[in-house]
């Protein structure tokens, strides 16, 4: 197997995974709770009859249930990961073990990539028929960063006003996109790795350990927590701090 058909088996595996029951389960979890969050928002744009650009997805990170949402589905996404069974070790005996392993990190990657990619692309589609291209942050987003709007139609989205003001929509969406599909990538690792070296259930429960992990620092005291973000990677996602000592970084 060369490195072309590594990748041709990658994409396959791929493709497999994001077309799977578990796959479109995840799907529609994600809608349902996207449309949970943005409904405050959905409400206001219908009501003053107005658009809003399609850069709400670093905002909606600023939710710390969205983030484990995020973070769990993702383990759920990832927890078919293979480990030693007949079928895994019969593949190992056709492509070697070294390119096998390769085609299923890279799988990880792709599938972790689309993931991230699904997540902002459902956080638009529920904002539907109030959405606008606008390659700006757009006069709505810019008065729900500015204003209390979010606290008079009780928005669970926070909208940072120095994320409007210090940073470009596309470039700050882009970076959130990375840094989504990044905690994708380090679950799926850990799980890949303890299914290889235990059983599926293990890879589950190691995985689960670290939003957990997140969860706990989130709810350390204000100097405790600046100390120990750095171990916390699901908090990272937040980039509406980015700039901010909210976490210490």
């Amino acid at each position: 197997m060369d490195k072309v058909h590594i990748f041709r088996y990658s994409i396959r595996l791929s493709i497999q995974k994001m077309l799977t029951l578990r796959a479109v389960g995840v799907y529609v979890i994600l809608l349902f709770y996207s449309s949970f969050l943005e409904s405050p928002v959905k409400e206001y744009l219908t009501a003053m009859g107005a658009k809003i650009s399609p850069w709400l997805f670093p905002h909606m990170l600023s939710n710390g249930s969205y983030q484990l949402v995020i973070a769990f589905l993702s383990i759920y996404f990832f927890s078919d990961t293979p480990f030693l069974v007949k079928y895994e070790a019969n593949q190992i005996a056709r492509c070697g073990r070294i390119k096998w392993l390769a085609a299923h990190i890279l799988s990880m990657i792709e599938t972790s990539a689309a993931f991230s990619i699904i997540c902002y692309m459902i956080s638009n589609l529920v904002l539907f028929p109030c959405l606008e291209w606008n390659c700006g942050w757009g006069a709505a987003i810019k008065t729900l960063a500015l204003t209390n709007v979010t606290d008079m139609y009780g928005s669970p989205v926070l909208f940072s006003y120095q994320l409007v003001a210090g940073q470009e929509p596309i470039k700050i969406t882009i970076i959130t996109l990375f840094i989504v599909a990044l905690n994708g990538m380090f679950l799926g690792s850990i799980m890949l790795a303890a299914g290889l070296a235990f059983n599926r259930i293990c890879s589950v429960v190691f995985a689960t350990l670290i939003p957990m992990w997140s969860v706990i620092v989130y709810n350390m005291g204000y100097y405790a927590r600046q100390r120990m973000s750095y171990t916390a990677p699901i908090l990272w996602m937040g980039v509406a701090d980015i700039g901010n000592r909210t976490y210490g970084m």
